[in-house]
């Protein structure tokens, strides 16, 4: 975070407001290598990761990029609730959007949604 925003997040804290934390994940490889190929090979891409926390209780939003004609939705959806859930533990929420390609992503045209709370689904 740069700037206002970790400002803003720190002005926060300090009121003891939920945290919002922002991070954007980086691939892999060399960026060089170009998101169709980072994406070809790990299945997605967590490209916007959004944890709120107030007390004990976390929603996280993840913003995934995925070639979703290529794969079952279903099965892809369980891979990233698994890789979140290893890398950053179980949230009380966890939303994750899906998108087609960064360009979609970045005009919000989502391929899908879903929601997890804690062991249910939505």
């Amino acid at each position: 975070m740069c700037g206002k925003a970790s400002m803003i997040v720190a002005a926060m804290a300090a009121a003891g407001i939920g945290v919002l934390s922002m991070n954007t994940a980086l691939p892999v490889r060399e960026a060089s290598a170009g998101a169709a190929d980072e994406i070809a090979e790990q299945d997605f891409m967590i490209c916007q990761s959004y944890n709120f926390t107030t007390g004990d209780y976390r929603d996280t939003i993840l913003n995934v990029v995925a070639d979703t004609s290529r794969q079952d939705i279903k099965e892809l959806y369980g891979k990233i609730q698994d890789f979140q859930t290893a890398m950053n533990g179980e949230s009380d929420r966890l939303t994750i959007n899906l998108y087609n390609s960064t360009e979609d992503m970045n005009s919000n045209i989502c391929a899908g949604t879903k929601v997890y709370y804690g062991e249910e689904t939505e």
